[in-house]
């Protein structure tokens, strides 16, 4: 992430600088208010000069975590997100790794980012798709949730009655009892069940 002052305003109570910021995926512009101390500490920088990382969030803090915060409340809009995938998203789209873990946990406080529960409707869609566990842990790997807490939830939702691979597996075999015993194995793996 590079950072470079592209406007300078004085007033009263303080400075108002306008930062270009060169991320990854583009770049995006960030308008923070700071006072003439906190100014003056970061080195006062000049318009059109680049900025340190360290300057960068001296000046900046405050902005960009609420920045992060946005982004991330943008992200979860669109779709269930992981902690760790979340965070992955928010690193990806340049924010400095101690904002994107602030935003995430603020989610997780405020309870807008959920694992357990995401876990849990993701178990309930896989029931209907009836997949076995050979094609759901590595598609909830890939979305960042954690091997332990995938095996916690499935073993939730069979107790709940949500997701019961056993009675998945007949139901297959018995919609295919025509077929030969390697063609139901063939069925079977196919679903993510392996034995």
């Amino acid at each position: 992430m590079k950072a470079k002052v592209v406007a300078i305003k004085e007033s009263r109570t303080g400075v108002r600088l306008s930062l270009a910021i060169a991320t990854p995926t583009g770049a995006r512009r960030l308008t923070c208010r700071v006072s003439r101390s906190l100014y003056e500490e970061a080195g006062a920088p000049l318009e059109g000069e680049a900025l340190e990382e360290v300057q960068y969030l001296l000046l900046a803090q405050k902005e960009e975590r609420a920045a992060a915060y946005d982004r991330a409340v943008q992200i979860l809009s669109m779709g269930d997100n992981s902690c760790r995938g979340l965070y992955r998203k928010l690193l990806a789209r340049g924010f400095v790794p101690s904002e994107a873990e602030a935003a995430v946990a603020r989610l997780v406080e405020e309870g807008y980012l959920d694992e357990a529960a995401m876990l849990a409707r993701q178990f309930a869609i896989y029931a209907k798709k009836r997949l076995g566990m050979a094609k759901i842990l590595p598609s909830l790997l890939q979305k960042g949730f954690s091997r332990t807490a995938i095996l916690a939830a499935a073993h939730q939702a069979q107790e709940a009655g949500i997701y019961l691979p056993e009675e998945i597996k007949a139901s297959l075999l018995e919609e295919c009892a025509s077929l030969s015993p390697e063609e139901k194995h063939k069925l079977l793996k196919k679903h993510g069940f392996l034995s």
